[in-house]
């Protein structure tokens, strides 16, 4: 949604929250990650000040009566995947993404588990944690974002 699409501390960000057309799985779910700097150089940005309300991809979907738009951007990703790799695109999901950071910024960028799992919305498992002090701040996040790779 437009208002997903957050200024925050100068950092372009997304808003990750409940809305109308998108339920969030649990709590940790809800959250802020910056934009990675890629998406900004295509011309996100733009895109998104050219809409005033509502979706900023009013063309997207839902496939079916009770779909919802993540099962719209699958099943597209899957037919598109699957025209470019063929039969080596069985294994591959839209999912496939979450792995793949998560293994960036595990083993690559040497992340802690706590901004990991505020970046990613998964729960937290120490009680400390989250019981104790706030999500990681939008500035130190960025780096970890302008961190991952460039698509091409």
């Amino acid at each position: 949604m437009r208002e997903d699409i957050i200024n925050e501390d100068g950092i372009p960000a997304f808003h990750f929250r409940p809305t109308e057309i998108r339920r969030l799985k649990n709590r940790p779910s809800q959250r802020k990650v910056p934009i990675h700097p890629h998406l900004l150089e295509l011309g996100f940005m733009e895109h998104v000040a050219q809409v005033t309300q509502g979706q900023i991809f009013p063309d997207l979907k839902q496939r079916k009566g009770r779909g919802t738009l993540s099962d719209a951007i699958s099943f597209n990703w899957h037919k598109l995947l699957h025209a470019q790799l063929g039969q080596d695109a069985v294994k591959k999901n839209f999912h496939s993404f979450r792995h793949y950071v998560t293994d960036e910024l595990r083993y690559q960028q040497e992340v802690e588990e706590l901004s990991r799992h505020h970046l990613l919305g998964h729960a937290i498992s120490s009680e400390e944690d989250r019981r104790y002090g706030q999500r990681t701040p939008l500035p130190l996040l960025k780096p970890l974002i302008d961190g991952l790779p460039r698509v091409f």
